[in-house]
Parts: structure tokens; sequence; C-alpha cells
């Protein structure tokens, strides 16, 4: 029996590197890889996040989940939270800011309908795909506790 690959900060982070290097083809395609990658970053970066992704709104007025703050920079908040409004809003990692401007540019090219969701798949749609990237680019399948772990390294 074979050990399994550790999943890590330095196995993630070499994963991203993979996904970042994918050729650029154009259109339909390459709005798709940009929504992989965003989704990929996103959720190895915000673990404790997975469970929200599949309805994750953004508005270009910014009153949705996805907005940019006072400072520029992107934030996610649950609007669902009432008065926690504030409270609940944090700042997304660094490395989001520039995949979330590519891809929301790109993203009319995935969608049939408009809509504000930003991934617009259903949860089991989104685990599903996160389950593929990994195995194509990881090699295996890693699980949600695997993925929790990271936020803590």
């Amino acid at each position: 029996m074979t050990a399994q690959k550790p999943f890590d900060r330095a196995a993630a982070n070499e994963l991203l590197r993979i996904l970042a290097e994918f050729p650029h083809k154009s259109g339909y395609w390459e709005a798709a890889w940009m929504r992989d990658l965003l989704l990929m970053t996103w959720v190895i970066h915000h673990p404790m996040r997975l469970a929200e992704l599949f309805r994750i709104a953004w508005r270009s007025d910014n009153t949705g989940h996805l907005f940019k703050d006072d400072e520029g920079a992107w934030s996610y908040r649950n609007i669902n939270a009432g008065s926690a409004m504030l409270h609940s809003a944090y700042k997304l990692a660094r490395p989001l800011a520039g995949l979330i401007e590519a891809y929301i540019a790109m993203r009319p090219q995935l969608l049939k309908k408009d809509t504000d969701a930003l991934f617009y798949m259903p949860s089991t749609h989104l685990n599903h795909r996160v389950n593929t990237l990994m195995k194509i680019h990881f090699g295996r399948a890693v699980s949600f506790s695997e993925l929790r772990t990271l936020g803590t390294l």
C-alpha cells in the first residue's frame, strides 16, 4: 500500500501554481478555467467557508455577499445575518483579488441567464467540481477535514 500524499500548505500552494499555469484558451473555456482557479484558491485560503460557496452573490452595486470594502479590498459578508451583517464580514485572502476581478469580467460567458450567483452551481456540483479538480491536479480527493487544517497552518 502506498502512502497518501499529505495535503498541507505546501501541497495547496503547488496545486494553485499548477492551476495558474493552465494554458489560456479563449471564450467559454478561459472563463471556465478562471472559475476553477478562483474556486480552488477560495477553497484553499478559506476552507471553513466551503459550504457557503454555492450561495455567494455578487452584484455590481456592492450589495451582495461578495463586495469591495471602503479600502477597495474584496470581502465577504453574510447578507442574511440582519443587524449582525457587519460583524460577519471578513476580508478575503489577497491572492483572490485579481482572480475575482478577472472571473467577474469573464463570468457572463458561463451564464445562460442573468443571475447574481457568483458561481451559479448548486452545492453538489461545486463539491463535485472541487473533488474533480483535486483528483486531476493533486492526484487524489482531499477531504473536508484536510482542507480545514489549512486554516490552522
